[in-house]
């Protein structure tokens, strides 16, 4: 298992970030998302996390282009450097060459998904990578309710990303 770990966050927070992730080279899996929050009232608090067959930038509002992968109570950590692992039932596959939107979203706390200004990103809107995945520009959720008030300013997620890659016998 391969893990990306962005930097820490930046002490900004809302409901929820949307973000998308891109397959260079293999066919990745996502087998767990972990990241912080900026509340210092504990938990559990409810997060749910969304996937889509497409770039978040242009179905950030529409709600019928993704599917559920993910949901429980979780209490994710508030101090820097530290992450709680979001509840995931179905991992996230992505084809090489592909990229997939990944939404997190805590419909219960304002300060429950940390994440950092983006100010910078590299190109195509990266803004953490490894050899064999890239995380692209994220978009805030400044609403309680799901897939509502998505803001266009860019942001970067903070936390870890672990995944599989296909065997070179699958490619």
């Amino acid at each position: 298992e391969y893990v990306l770990r962005t930097p820490c966050h930046d002490h900004l927070s809302y409901y929820g970030i949307m973000f998308d992730l891109s397959a260079k080279l293999r066919d990745v899996t996502v087998t767990g998302i972990a990241m912080a929050a900026t509340t210092p009232k504990q938990g559990p608090y409810l997060y749910t996390v969304y996937a889509a067959h497409e770039p978040c930038d242009t179905i950030k509002e529409r709600e019928a282009c993704w599917v559920k992968v993910g949901e429980g109570r979780v209490t994710l950590p508030c101090k820097i450097g530290q992450y709680g692992t979001l509840p995931l039932q179905t991992p996230i596959a992505i084809r090489r060459g592909t990229t997939v939107g990944v939404y997190v979203h805590s419909p219960e706390c304002a300060e429950g998904v940390a994440y950092r200004n983006a100010l910078l990103t590299g190109p195509e809107g990266v803004t953490d990578e490894d050899d064999n995945l890239q995380i692209k520009t994220a978009f805030a959720s400044f609403a309680l309710t799901p897939f509502e008030d998505v803001q266009d300013s860019p942001r970067a997620i903070s936390g870890i990303v672990r995944y599989k890659v296909a065997a070179d016998s699958d490619l």
